[in-house]
């Protein structure tokens, strides 16, 4: 989600220190930036004046929002907030866009399960979009996507696999997985790129 600071509080105190090269969880720009506050590494002594690597507070030389990069005790990277998963889309209606740029959100948080779930919900805003009855549970509104071609054929299994997520996340005590969540924003992501951001440029540009 990118903020905007106010102007007349935009500017940072910062040191100075070794630089990191992230994509900025804010804006979603890919920055290298060496202004922020870092973590100390204590086997460096007291009198350490700098970072010995990239771990600390960096401010994203883009947007002027603050990340927090650090190693954890298992050798992994965190970063916060973390990176929206997949790509924005151009051209939705608004509601679609927000459903979709809240499963990306939610991803950035490793909120897996919330993912699978705004994927259905996803879908059925999709189906209503493009003429499906208001109400309809969402195996109507799939098969309504289904028949009328809004889905490829060779896509389908990929749809079953969004209501199995689904069902399991809604009725039983599942957690779902990362790798779950990124395969259900990559099917969204293609979904909403072939029947609204290509539909517009073949209607407008070809």
């Amino acid at each position: 989600m990118f903020y905007k600071l106010r102007p007349d509080f935009s500017d940072w105190n910062f040191s100075k220190i070794t630089p990191a090269t992230y994509i900025c969880g804010y804006c979603g720009t890919k920055v290298s930036s060496d202004k922020g506050m870092y973590l100390k590494d204590k086997a460096m002594g007291d009198s350490y004046a700098n970072n010995s690597k990239a771990f600390g507070v960096f401010i994203c030389t883009s947007c002027n929002l603050p990340s927090f990069i650090a190693e954890s005790e298992d050798g992994s990277m965190i970063q916060v907030p973390g990176i929206n998963y997949g790509n924005s889309v151009l051209h939705l209606p608004d509601d679609v866009n927000e459903i979709y740029e809240e499963m990306r959100r939610c991803y950035s948080v490793s909120s897996y399960t919330g993912v699978i779930s705004l994927g259905r919900i996803l879908l059925d805003h999709i189906a209503v979009d493009w003429g499906a009855k208001s109400g309809q549970s969402f195996q109507q509104n799939v098969k309504y996507l289904k028949d009328n071609h809004y889905i490829a054929a060779n896509s389908e299994k990929w749809v079953d696999l969004i209501r199995q997520y689904g069902n399991k996340s809604n009725h039983k005590l599942v957690i779902n997985t990362q790798t779950d969540a990124q395969n259900i924003i990559k099917f969204c992501e293609m979904i909403l790129k072939t029947n609204y951001e290509y539909q517009f440029i073949a209607d407008n540009e070809i």
